[in-house]
């Protein structure tokens, strides 16, 4: 029974510092990323080739801190000295999404001309909106598991006091079966409740790992792109196929559809009925067949509608996304100053990341409501077991 209760605590404690861990590997990750890519955009404003950029800021960056996502990017970059092209590197399966995106924003700028400085300084804001989220997920973390030690410590001072006061706590939850059983209890529900505030705790605030924090983290990345092609020439429909890259070439963003490809077959039935409005229309066409349009489907079809002449139905189908959405509304009620686009898309961007941020603050606050419910059906009542039980226990035997 005790090795039990020993098993129990340690697969427990196990879990909680296993989430930590993954808590703090990403926002080492993030911080060496964003080194990464303000080293990048320094030495590109010195006039430095980007591989040479990328290869000094890794250097600096290892000097530091020996990553895995800097060793990652160090093979890639090599690959690139080698003659490899960033666009090739991009899609491979291995790595995390931020090195692809690496790679995707250098593929953006060596076949759209866009400066890769400039998109290396929008992408180190973005993971310096993401370390801010990464903060506040700590800071609730830390307070949510106070609260778990404090309502964990009051059992072990009841059966403290028990024993100061001579009534044999400790002797009656080891020296017996019913006493065996009261403590293996109890420790049941202490540790379902410890996993549990921390599942609560986890998925208020948004996930542990890549997808941490509250909202698309690669919206605000596109956005940035879009304005910087603008910025640089690009017509709006090419502007928005660049954006659209930094979800890969497949027509997927990893949770919509995988077997869409480049998205045709969803659209090109769709495309060639004037009058139906193929945003309503693809979300209806893909509802029947049991698929979510994916992200980087969606701007692979705008870019093609922009590029077709049809704008009305381009920015139709950006409408009700929760990210792109303003963006497009804003769109349809400006004009084509090319300057005016770059604001409003500049603009856009900074308001998800403004919105992202609140949102993981917001949780933040939450996170004591959330573990509630483990305080009233699992902590209470793992005191009354191991820490009042054996104390009336004790006192009615003497």
């Amino acid at each position: 029974m005790l090795v039990c209760v020993v098993a129990l605590v340690g697969l427990t404690v196990h879990r909680v510092v296993a989430t930590g861990r993954r808590i703090a590997h990403t926002a080492r990750d993030i911080a060496a990323l964003a080194e990464f890519t303000g080293a990048v955009g320094r030495e590109l404003a010195a006039g430095a080739r980007a591989v040479d950029a990328a290869d000094l800021a890794l250097g600096t960056g290892r000097a530091r801190r020996r990553r895995e996502v800097l060793d990652r990017l160090q093979v890639l970059v090599r690959e690139v000295a080698l003659g490899a092209r960033p666009a090739d590197l991009a899609g491979g399966g291995e790595g995390c999404d931020d090195v692809r995106t690496v790679m995707r924003l250098w593929a953006v700028s060596e076949r759209h001309g866009v400066a890769l400085g400039r998109l290396m300084d929008r992408f180190g804001d973005d993971l310096a909106s993401r370390l801010v989220r990464a903060g506040h997920m700590r800071s609730a973390l830390a307070g949510a598991r106070m609260t778990e030690v404090i309502l964990l410590a009051l059992p072990c001072g009841a059966v403290g006091l028990g024993q100061s006061t001579g009534a044999g706590s400790a002797a009656f939850l080891v020296g017996g079966v019913g006493g065996n059983a009261v403590l293996l209890a109890g420790t049941v529900l202490a540790c379902v409740g410890v996993l549990w505030a921390d599942a609560l705790t986890v998925g208020a605030l948004g996930g542990v790992g890549r997808r941490a924090g509250p909202g698309d983290a690669r919206a605000a990345v596109v956005l940035d792109v879009v304005a910087e092609g603008t910025a640089a020439g690009l017509t709006t429909a090419a502007a928005w196929a660049a954006g659209a890259s930094i979800y890969g070439d497949g027509g997927s963003d990893g949770d919509g559809d995988r077997g869409g490809g480049d998205g045709r077959a969803g659209g090109r039935g769709l495309a060639l009925r004037p009058g139906r409005g193929l945003g309503r229309g693809l979300g209806r066409e893909r509802g029947r067949r049991g698929q979510r349009v994916g992200d980087g489907e969606r701007l692979r079809l705008v870019a093609g509608l922009l590029a077709l002449g049809a704008p009305g139905d381009a920015w139709d189908l950006l409408d009700g996304h929760p990210a792109f959405g303003p963006g497009a509304r804003q769109m349809v009620r400006q004009s084509t100053s090319g300057a005016r686009v770059v604001e409003v898309l500049r603009a856009e961007a900074a308001r998800i990341r403004r919105e992202t941020e609140d949102a993981s603050r917001a949780a933040g606050e939450r996170v004591l409501v959330a573990v509630a419910a483990p305080l009233t059906l699992c902590f209470l009542p793992a005191f009354v077991l191991v820490g009042l039980v054996p104390l009336v226990a004790g006192l009615a035997g003497r």
